[in-house]
């Protein structure tokens, strides 16, 4: 048996609603006897009933698997949203522990004020800034001596915040390497 009748019953929401709502009102006009329906024919009540109960039903489920699919995607952004600020919480806990070569490379983009920078593409310091998921490293055909990398919205937000710091802290490392002859 040919199941292309079912495509019939795959009406869009506002129709099914329509006749669902058409089919409530001539109900309760009838039964209110505002209008008399056998005096159409002894089928229009029937006809009336049933096709209140098809498009009733096609109408609630059709509204109710919109709302799941609605709430479904809700949940979805929201179980990323938690995903993604866990990750930034992680990548910006790593933003107390640098090591100096990351130092070194916060201050110049802060001394730069631009979080976007150009450094060696092998820079051991880039990488472990990436690595923290605090950099981003380009892709493309650069010179290797000057590989863009852009620092991450939410990092360059709160590497701004603490300007001082960075800047303090590569100020006594410089002071460091210089008392060290370096």
């Amino acid at each position: 048996m040919d199941s292309g009748w079912i495509k019939a019953l795959e009406l869009p929401t506002k129709i099914t609603g329509g006749v669902f709502g058409a089919c409530v009102l001539i109900y309760f006009l009838h039964q209110s006897e505002q209008i008399t329906l056998a005096d159409i024919g002894a089928w229009v009540l029937p006809t009336v009933l049933i096709t209140g109960a098809l498009s009733g039903c096609i109408f609630l489920t059709t509204v109710i698997a919109n709302l799941w699919e609605a709430y479904g995607g809700w949940r979805q952004r929201r179980a990323e949203k938690a995903l993604e600020d866990k990750i930034e919480k992680t990548a910006l806990a790593h933003l107390d522990n640098l090591s100096e070569q990351e130092i070194y490379i916060v201050a110049q983009a802060l001394k730069e004020e631009s979080p976007s920078i150009t450094l060696w593409a092998h820079s051991s310091g880039a990488a472990q800034l990436v690595s923290k998921r605090l950099l981003l490293q380009h892709g493309g055909e650069f010179m290797t001596e000057h590989w863009p990398f852009t620092f991450l919205s939410f990092a360059w937000d709160e590497i701004v915040k603490r300007k001082e710091f960075f800047l303090e802290k590569e100020n006594e490392l410089e002071a460091m390497r210089k008392r060290k002859g370096r």
